[in-house]
C-alpha cells in the first residue's frame, strides 16, 4: 500500500513538473530576431501568446499549390523544399508560449484577449536558413517566409492561405 501511494505521489510530482516546464516555455532569441525583423517599423496589436495552429504546414508540401508558391515566392529551390518538409516535424509538440514585450519592437502592442488582438501568430519555425511564421487576423491568414543571410533575417514573401471575400457594406 505504501509503495502504491509513493508511486502515485512520484507520478503526480513528475506530471506537475512537466506541466510547469511547458507553461514556462519561452521563444528562443533567434525566434525573437525573426519576429523583430518581420514586424520592424510596423504597428500591430499582437495576441500575447503564440497560437498552436499546425495545419498551415500542409500547405507547404501540397503538390496542387506548387505553381502558386513558385509564382509568389521566386526562391523555391532544393534547400527550401527540404526545409519545408521538416516544418511539420518541428511543429509536432509545439505549445503556446507567452511573448515578452521587451524582446519585441516598440511598435508592437501585446493584447491579453484573443478576440481583441488584431493579429495572432505561431512561434517562428526555423529550419536552416528559413523561418516560417503563420499569422491570422479576423479575415485572413498568411504564411510569412523569411531567409537568414549574413546573420540577418529578412522577410522574403508571404503565401495568402485564406481571405474572406470583400462585401461592399452598401449592398444588402
Amino acid at each position: 500500500m505504501k509503495q502504491c501511494i509513493r508511486n502515485l505521489i512520484l507520478g503526480f510530482t513528475l506530471l506537475l513538473g512537466i506541466a510547469t516546464q511547458q507553461s514556462n516555455a519561452q521563444l528562443s532569441e533567434e525566434q525573437y530576431k525573426v519576429l523583430s525583423s518581420m514586424y520592424d517599423g510596423t504597428s500591430v496589436e499582437l495576441f500575447e501568446y503564440t497560437i498552436e495552429a499546425k495545419l498551415w504546414s500542409k500547405f507547404l508540401n501540397s503538390k496542387d499549390l506548387d505553381f502558386y508558391k513558385i509564382a509568389t515566392c521566386y526562391f523555391f529551390d532544393d534547400d527550401f523544399m527540404i526545409a519545408s518538409q521538416e516544418v511539420e516535424a518541428k511543429l509536432w509538440g509545439a505549445r503556446s508560449k507567452r511573448l515578452e514585450k521587451k524582446k519585441l519592437p516598440d511598435a508592437i502592442e501585446l493584447i491579453e484577449s484573443y478576440e481583441l488582438a488584431s493579429v495572432r501568430i505561431t512561434e517562428p519555425v526555423i529550419v536552416g536558413k528559413y523561418a516560417f511564421v503563420f499569422q491570422e487576423a479576423e479575415d485572413n491568414q498568411f504564411l510569412f517566409i523569411l531567409i537568414k543571410e549574413d546573420n540577418i533575417w529578412s522577410w522574403q514573401c508571404y503565401l495568402q492561405l485564406y481571405q474572406e471575400p470583400f462585401v461592399d457594406p452598401s449592398i444588402r
